[in-house]
Parts: C-alpha cells; structure tokens; sequence
C-alpha cells in the first residue's frame, strides 16, 4: 500500500503544478474581464453624463468587491 500512496501522491503534485498555472490565469483573465466590465460601463456613464463621481466609483467599488 505504501507503494500506491507514493504513485498517488506524486500524481496529485504533478498535476497540481500543471494545472495550477491555468487556474491562475483563468482567474486573472476573470478579474481583468470584471474590471473591464466595470470600467467600460464607468466611462460609458462619463461619457454620456448619467451619473454623479460618486455613484461611479460606486459602482467600479462593487464590480471590483464581486
């Protein structure tokens, strides 16, 4: 048995370190889309005067927290 948790182990590290890579540029590319969400629909609401400066930092606050 103890030859099984060895292969298992070093199985579950390679794949972590494969895999975490990835993981970590998926959540990156959804951070960067969320700011950018967040940003494209401030300076939309800049551009057409909508809103206040408060509620646009506001709301860049709650798309960055979410």
């Amino acid at each position: 048995m103890g030859d099984l948790r060895t292969i298992a182990q070093t199985l579950t590290r390679i794949l972590f370190f494969y895999f975490e890579p990835f993981i970590m540029i998926g959540s990156l590319i959804k951070l960067v889309g969320m700011l950018h969400e967040g940003l494209v629909q401030d300076w939309h609401s800049v551009f057409f005067n909508e809103t206040n400066k408060r509620e646009r930092i506001s709301h860049l606050e709650t798309c960055i927290t979410r």
